[in-house]
């Protein structure tokens, strides 16, 4: 065992010399990686998982122009992702070669990411023949998602009525406005203006609020069910809620509390 030591020891002052002679040598192995090439080839170079090929003596007819893979791929991440307007997709690099034999082509995405943003997003697809999968691809995309947004035409200030003659809807880019509000009509019965908002900028979640259906102190009407039974009251709400909100309502005459839900403009419902 001690003559193994010596000759180890032995070995490893003999190599030093060798790379401290050669400073090529010392230089490559400290050097570090080049990360910039590393992310260039990366994002510049779809990584094929699978070629999508044809079986032999398949006729073939064409190959599908990239434009109509791109709409496969937006309509499929549309889709996918439950996402409001349209996608506008523009493949970093090269996309593959999708041979044509007659058959109806699809795309169906096998990985994306949890948002969309416009510097980038890898998306993993398989594509399909007739419902049959005919190979796996990864591509970098860079990526609009345009929807229409509510815009206020005139300063609108907190506690003012939301009114649909107030907003247009514009179409921007929600990547650059990731918490402006879509514009669905329903928000204007359901929210209220937590802040002062501003022609020309669209509204963020940030300035809006669920708007109050009952408020404290107020009389509302109670409606009762159980069953096919229902019967109508008015009692005192003891506090202020949205709609979907439970709220504790007085009886006028008994003075009894009980919890009922917010349904409509002041009026609230209890289950039995």
């Amino acid at each position: 065992m001690n003559h193994l030591r010596i000759f180890l020891t032995a070995l490893s002052f003999s190599i030093v010399p060798v790379l401290l002679g050669s400073d090529d040598l010392l230089e490559g192995l400290l050097s570090p990686l080049n990360v910039a090439e590393l992310n260039k080839v990366s994002e510049n170079s779809p990584v094929k998982v699978d070629e999508p090929l044809l079986d032999k003596g398949t006729a073939v007819v064409g190959v599908l122009p990239e434009i109509d893979l791109v709409t496969l791929i937006e309509s499929a991440l549309v889709n996918k992702l439950g996402l409001p307007g349209r996608v506008e997709l523009t493949p970093i690099g090269r996309l593959p070669k999708i041979p044509m034999d007659g058959r109806p082509v699809d795309v169906d995405l096998l990985e994306t990411p949890k948002r969309l943003t416009g510097s980038g997003v890898v998306l993993r697809y398989e594509i399909l023949r007739s419902g049959e999968p005919a190979g796996e691809w990864r591509t970098v995309f860079r990526c609009r998602h345009l929807a229409e947004v509510w815009v206020p035409t005139r300063r609108v200030d907190s506690g003012e009525v939301l009114l649909p003659m107030d907003f247009e809807s514009l179409e921007v880019d929600l990547t650059r406005h990731a918490k402006a509000v879509v514009a669905e009509p329903e928000y204007f019965n359901r929210y209220e203006l937590a802040r002062a908002v501003y022609p020309g900028r669209p509204i963020s979640w940030g300035d809006l609020a669920p708007r109050a259906m009952v408020r404290k102190g107020e009389l509302v009407d109670v409606v009762v069910r159980e069953g096919a039974l229902s019967i109508s009251m008015k009692a005192m709400a003891t506090r202020t809620g949205a709609l979907g909100d439970i709220v504790a309502v007085r009886n006028l005459e008994s003075k009894r509390e009980f919890p009922a839900e917010v349904i409509d403009e002041k009026t609230v419902q209890v289950f039995f």
